[in-house]
Protein backbone atom coordinates (compact mmCIF):
# COMPACT_ATOMS: atom_id res chain seq x y z
CA UNK A 1 0.00 0.00 0.00
CA UNK A 2 1.31 3.31 -0.92
CA UNK A 3 0.92 5.99 1.58
CA UNK A 4 -1.30 9.06 0.67
CA UNK A 5 0.51 12.71 1.03
CA UNK A 6 -1.04 13.54 3.90
CA UNK A 7 0.57 10.58 5.94
CA UNK A 8 3.78 11.95 7.18
CA UNK A 9 5.46 15.08 7.90
CA UNK A 10 8.37 13.80 5.80
CA UNK A 11 8.71 16.96 2.99
CA UNK A 12 9.66 15.94 -0.45
CA UNK A 13 12.99 17.36 -0.92
CA UNK A 14 16.40 14.60 -1.01
CA UNK A 15 17.44 11.77 1.42
CA UNK A 16 20.91 11.39 1.98
CA UNK A 17 21.06 8.14 2.54
CA UNK A 18 19.69 5.06 0.81
CA UNK A 19 19.32 2.93 3.71
CA UNK A 20 17.81 2.69 7.08
CA UNK A 21 19.13 0.22 9.20
CA UNK A 22 17.26 0.11 12.72
CA UNK A 23 16.77 -1.73 16.12
CA UNK A 24 13.94 -2.95 17.34
CA UNK A 25 13.43 -3.38 20.89
CA UNK A 26 14.37 0.44 22.40
CA UNK A 27 15.12 1.40 19.35
CA UNK A 28 11.99 1.59 16.77
CA UNK A 29 9.44 0.07 19.20
CA UNK A 30 7.91 2.32 21.93
CA UNK A 31 7.17 0.66 25.32
CA UNK A 32 4.03 -1.10 24.32
CA UNK A 33 6.67 -2.87 21.41
CA UNK A 34 4.40 -1.52 18.47
CA UNK A 35 5.80 1.89 15.62
CA UNK A 36 3.79 4.90 16.18
CA UNK A 37 1.73 6.57 13.85
CA UNK A 38 4.45 8.68 13.04
CA UNK A 39 7.07 6.68 12.83
CA UNK A 40 5.11 4.40 10.73
CA UNK A 41 4.63 6.92 8.39
CA UNK A 42 7.71 8.79 8.05
CA UNK A 43 9.27 5.33 7.03
CA UNK A 44 6.91 4.54 4.68
CA UNK A 45 7.04 7.82 2.84
CA UNK A 46 10.99 7.55 2.44
CA UNK A 47 10.50 4.16 1.53
CA UNK A 48 8.21 4.64 -1.18
CA UNK A 49 8.81 8.52 -2.23
CA UNK A 50 12.78 8.44 -2.06
CA UNK A 51 13.66 4.51 -2.73
CA UNK A 52 15.35 4.02 0.88
CA UNK A 53 15.50 0.69 1.77
CA UNK A 54 14.06 0.14 5.66
CA UNK A 55 16.47 -2.99 7.08
CA UNK A 56 15.18 -3.86 10.67
CA UNK A 57 18.01 -5.75 12.47
CA UNK A 58 16.97 -7.48 15.94
CA UNK A 59 18.00 -10.40 18.04
CA UNK A 60 14.61 -11.54 17.50
CA UNK A 61 13.92 -14.16 15.41
CA UNK A 62 13.87 -13.92 12.22
CA UNK A 63 10.23 -15.43 11.10
CA UNK A 64 8.78 -12.75 14.14
CA UNK A 65 10.01 -9.64 12.17
CA UNK A 66 8.10 -9.92 8.92
CA UNK A 67 4.64 -8.78 10.59
CA UNK A 68 5.92 -5.13 11.00
CA UNK A 69 6.99 -5.21 7.30
CA UNK A 70 2.65 -5.28 6.52
CA UNK A 71 2.32 -2.77 8.68
CA UNK A 72 4.60 -0.43 6.39
CA UNK A 73 2.81 -1.90 3.72
CA UNK A 74 6.44 -2.78 2.04
CA UNK A 75 6.75 -5.93 0.60
CA UNK A 76 9.57 -6.36 -1.41
CA UNK A 77 12.58 -5.86 1.47
CA UNK A 78 15.23 -7.58 3.91
CA UNK A 79 15.10 -8.52 7.36
CA UNK A 80 18.05 -9.06 9.37
CA UNK A 81 17.25 -11.39 12.98
CA UNK A 82 18.97 -13.22 15.39
CA UNK A 83 21.50 -10.74 15.96
CA UNK A 84 22.74 -10.69 12.20
CA UNK A 85 22.72 -14.53 12.07
CA UNK A 86 20.35 -14.96 9.53
CA UNK A 87 18.21 -12.77 7.15
CA UNK A 88 14.91 -13.15 5.10
CA UNK A 89 14.38 -11.64 1.54
CA UNK A 90 10.35 -10.70 1.63
CA UNK A 91 9.01 -11.18 -2.12
CA UNK A 92 5.21 -10.68 -1.27
CA UNK A 93 2.99 -9.46 1.26
CA UNK A 94 2.45 -13.39 2.60
CA UNK A 95 6.07 -15.10 1.26
CA UNK A 96 9.88 -15.35 2.12
CA UNK A 97 13.04 -16.71 1.20
CA UNK A 98 16.28 -17.14 3.03
CA UNK A 99 18.61 -14.87 1.92
CA UNK A 100 21.68 -16.00 4.11
CA UNK A 101 21.44 -17.95 7.33
CA UNK A 102 24.77 -18.72 9.38
CA UNK A 103 24.13 -21.70 11.60
CA UNK A 104 26.03 -22.72 14.28
CA UNK A 105 28.37 -25.57 14.36
CA UNK A 106 27.11 -28.48 16.06
CA UNK A 107 29.64 -29.58 18.82
CA UNK A 108 29.09 -25.91 19.91
CA UNK A 109 25.20 -26.46 20.11
CA UNK A 110 26.28 -29.72 22.10
CA UNK A 111 28.85 -27.42 24.71
CA UNK A 112 26.10 -24.68 25.27
CA UNK A 113 23.82 -27.49 26.72
CA UNK A 114 25.43 -29.23 28.62
CA UNK A 115 26.78 -25.90 30.13
CA UNK A 116 23.50 -24.47 31.04
CA UNK A 117 22.28 -28.18 32.73
CA UNK A 118 25.42 -28.38 34.57
CA UNK A 119 25.16 -25.06 35.64
CA UNK A 120 20.91 -24.99 36.26
CA UNK A 121 20.49 -22.03 33.37
CA UNK A 122 17.61 -22.05 31.09
CA UNK A 123 18.49 -22.07 27.02
CA UNK A 124 16.25 -22.31 23.95
CA UNK A 125 17.63 -22.53 20.45
CA UNK A 126 16.20 -21.52 17.12
CA UNK A 127 16.19 -23.65 13.62
CA UNK A 128 13.28 -21.77 11.47
CA UNK A 129 9.61 -21.26 13.43
CA UNK A 130 11.07 -23.73 15.96
CA UNK A 131 12.06 -23.25 19.49
CA UNK A 132 14.42 -25.72 20.57
CA UNK A 133 14.95 -27.25 24.37
CA UNK A 134 15.44 -29.88 26.60
CA UNK A 135 12.82 -31.85 27.79
CA UNK A 136 13.71 -32.19 31.16
CA UNK A 137 13.80 -28.00 31.74
CA UNK A 138 10.14 -28.27 29.90
CA UNK A 139 8.80 -28.10 33.49
CA UNK A 140 11.63 -26.85 35.35
CA UNK A 141 11.83 -23.32 33.34
CA UNK A 142 7.57 -23.17 32.55
CA UNK A 143 7.79 -19.78 33.57
CA UNK A 144 11.04 -18.35 31.83
CA UNK A 145 9.67 -20.41 28.47
CA UNK A 146 6.81 -18.60 28.66
CA UNK A 147 8.88 -15.44 28.25
CA UNK A 148 10.30 -16.90 25.20
CA UNK A 149 6.50 -17.58 23.95
CA UNK A 150 5.88 -13.38 23.89
CA UNK A 151 8.16 -13.23 21.90
CA UNK A 152 8.31 -16.43 19.31
CA UNK A 153 4.52 -15.39 18.91
CA UNK A 154 4.40 -17.60 15.43
CA UNK A 155 7.19 -20.39 16.54
CA UNK A 156 6.60 -24.40 18.14
CA UNK A 157 8.39 -25.78 20.69
CA UNK A 158 10.28 -29.05 20.49
CA UNK A 159 11.65 -30.88 23.35
CA UNK A 160 14.78 -33.45 22.64
CA UNK A 161 15.27 -35.75 25.42
CA UNK A 162 19.31 -35.47 25.67
CA UNK A 163 22.25 -32.59 24.37
CA UNK A 164 23.37 -35.32 21.27
CA UNK A 165 20.05 -34.52 19.57
CA UNK A 166 20.72 -31.10 18.81
CA UNK A 167 23.85 -32.04 16.45
CA UNK A 168 21.72 -32.32 13.20
CA UNK A 169 19.19 -29.61 13.64
CA UNK A 170 21.22 -26.63 11.74
CA UNK A 171 20.58 -24.31 14.96
CA UNK A 172 20.34 -20.09 14.36
CA UNK A 173 21.19 -19.43 17.61
CA UNK A 174 21.53 -20.21 21.79
CA UNK A 175 19.90 -17.54 24.19
CA UNK A 176 20.49 -18.05 27.73
CA UNK A 177 17.90 -16.37 30.25
CA UNK A 178 19.48 -14.52 32.97
CA UNK A 179 17.84 -12.96 36.06
CA UNK A 180 19.92 -9.57 35.67
CA UNK A 181 23.06 -7.95 34.07
CA UNK A 182 25.32 -9.05 36.95
CA UNK A 183 24.85 -12.92 36.26
CA UNK A 184 24.53 -11.93 32.27
CA UNK A 185 27.94 -10.78 32.60
CA UNK A 186 28.92 -13.89 34.40
CA UNK A 187 27.18 -16.05 31.84
CA UNK A 188 29.17 -14.70 28.72
CA UNK A 189 32.15 -14.21 30.34
CA UNK A 190 31.77 -18.01 31.12
CA UNK A 191 31.24 -18.86 27.81
CA UNK A 192 33.66 -17.05 26.24
CA UNK A 193 36.22 -19.07 28.57
CA UNK A 194 35.29 -22.45 26.86
CA UNK A 195 34.26 -21.08 23.37
CA UNK A 196 36.58 -19.26 21.77
CA UNK A 197 35.94 -16.58 19.20
CA UNK A 198 36.72 -18.46 16.14
CA UNK A 199 33.79 -20.47 17.33
CA UNK A 200 31.23 -18.53 18.14
CA UNK A 201 30.20 -15.00 18.67
CA UNK A 202 28.34 -14.28 22.06
CA UNK A 203 26.86 -11.18 22.79
CA UNK A 204 24.45 -9.58 25.62
CA UNK A 205 20.98 -7.99 25.49
CA UNK A 206 18.58 -6.26 27.72
CA UNK A 207 15.70 -7.18 27.33
CA UNK A 208 13.52 -4.45 29.89
CA UNK A 209 9.98 -5.33 28.60
CA UNK A 210 9.58 -8.80 29.94
CA UNK A 211 7.96 -9.43 33.17
CA UNK A 212 10.61 -11.97 34.43
CA UNK A 213 13.84 -11.51 33.01
CA UNK A 214 16.27 -8.43 32.14
CA UNK A 215 18.86 -10.25 29.80
CA UNK A 216 19.78 -12.88 27.58
CA UNK A 217 23.08 -13.81 26.64
CA UNK A 218 22.79 -15.29 22.98
CA UNK A 219 25.34 -17.99 21.29
CA UNK A 220 26.12 -17.02 17.61
CA UNK A 221 27.95 -18.21 14.67
CA UNK A 222 31.65 -16.59 14.75
CA UNK A 223 30.94 -14.47 11.99
CA UNK A 224 27.18 -13.02 13.42
CA UNK A 225 26.85 -9.93 14.36
CA UNK A 226 24.60 -6.83 12.75
CA UNK A 227 27.28 -5.12 11.04
CA UNK A 228 28.46 -8.71 8.71
CA UNK A 229 25.09 -8.71 8.11
CA UNK A 230 24.98 -5.51 6.74
CA UNK A 231 27.76 -5.43 4.89
CA UNK A 232 26.47 -8.89 2.82
CA UNK A 233 23.24 -7.38 2.01
CA UNK A 234 24.92 -3.83 0.99
CA UNK A 235 27.22 -5.44 -0.95
CA UNK A 236 24.41 -7.42 -2.79
CA UNK A 237 22.57 -4.06 -3.11
CA UNK A 238 25.76 -2.16 -4.36
CA UNK A 239 25.09 0.27 -1.36
CA UNK A 240 28.22 1.38 -0.15
CA UNK A 241 28.35 2.30 3.97
CA UNK A 242 28.49 5.75 3.66
CA UNK A 243 24.64 5.64 2.33
CA UNK A 244 23.66 3.33 5.28
CA UNK A 245 21.95 5.08 8.34
CA UNK A 246 21.79 3.18 11.09
CA UNK A 247 19.53 3.47 15.03
CA UNK A 248 20.03 1.25 18.09
CA UNK A 249 20.17 1.05 21.85
CA UNK A 250 22.15 -1.89 22.43
CA UNK A 251 25.58 -3.21 22.50
CA UNK A 252 24.95 -5.84 19.61
CA UNK A 253 24.23 -2.80 17.85
CA UNK A 254 28.18 -1.67 17.77
CA UNK A 255 29.33 -3.85 14.98
CA UNK A 256 26.14 -2.59 12.48
CA UNK A 257 27.25 1.59 14.34
CA UNK A 258 30.70 0.91 12.93
CA UNK A 259 29.68 -0.23 9.50
CA UNK A 260 26.85 2.47 9.10
CA UNK A 261 27.83 5.80 7.31
CA UNK A 262 26.34 7.59 10.41
CA UNK A 263 24.87 5.59 13.06
CA UNK A 264 22.46 7.44 16.15
CA UNK A 265 22.05 5.87 19.59
CA UNK A 266 18.98 6.43 21.41
CA UNK A 267 19.01 8.27 24.31
CA UNK A 268 18.04 5.50 26.50
CA UNK A 269 21.02 3.19 25.12
CA UNK A 270 23.48 1.67 26.87
CA UNK A 271 26.84 3.30 27.77
CA UNK A 272 28.61 1.05 25.03
CA UNK A 273 26.68 1.88 22.25
CA UNK A 274 26.41 5.60 23.42
CA UNK A 275 30.21 5.67 22.44
CA UNK A 276 30.27 4.23 19.39
CA UNK A 277 27.31 6.25 17.82
CA UNK A 278 28.49 9.44 15.52
CA UNK A 279 25.36 11.12 17.35
CA UNK A 280 23.05 10.22 20.53
CA UNK A 281 19.85 10.95 19.89
CA UNK A 282 18.01 13.59 22.67
CA UNK A 283 15.48 11.36 22.24
CA UNK A 284 14.37 7.85 23.48
CA UNK A 285 12.43 4.92 21.76
CA UNK A 286 9.11 6.67 23.70
CA UNK A 287 9.62 9.51 22.52
CA UNK A 288 9.59 8.57 18.88
CA UNK A 289 13.59 8.69 18.65
CA UNK A 290 13.82 7.15 14.98
CA UNK A 291 10.91 9.63 13.68
CA UNK A 292 12.44 12.48 15.38
CA UNK A 293 15.89 11.83 13.98
CA UNK A 294 15.13 10.97 10.41
CA UNK A 295 12.74 13.94 9.99
CA UNK A 296 15.55 16.73 11.22
CA UNK A 297 18.30 14.82 8.78
CA UNK A 298 15.38 15.50 5.80
CA UNK A 299 15.11 18.91 6.80
CA UNK A 300 18.45 19.64 6.86
CA UNK A 301 19.14 18.10 3.29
Amino acid sequence: MTPTPNESIVPTTSFPFAMVATDLDGTLLNSEKKMSSSTINTLRRLHFEHGVKIVMASGRPVENMVCLYRELGIHNAHVIGHNGAKCLRLTSETDHEEFFHSAIAPDLCVKLFEYCRDNHLCVTMYRGGVCVALKEDQAKFEDTHKVFSEVTTNHIWEYVDSCEQVKSMNLTSGVVVCENEPEADRVAEQLRSIMTPQQAHIVKTECGNYRHHKFFVEVLHPMANKGKALKILCDKLNIPPSRVISFGDGENDIEMFQFSGRSISMANACPKAKEHSHHISQHSNVEEAVHKELISIVQDA
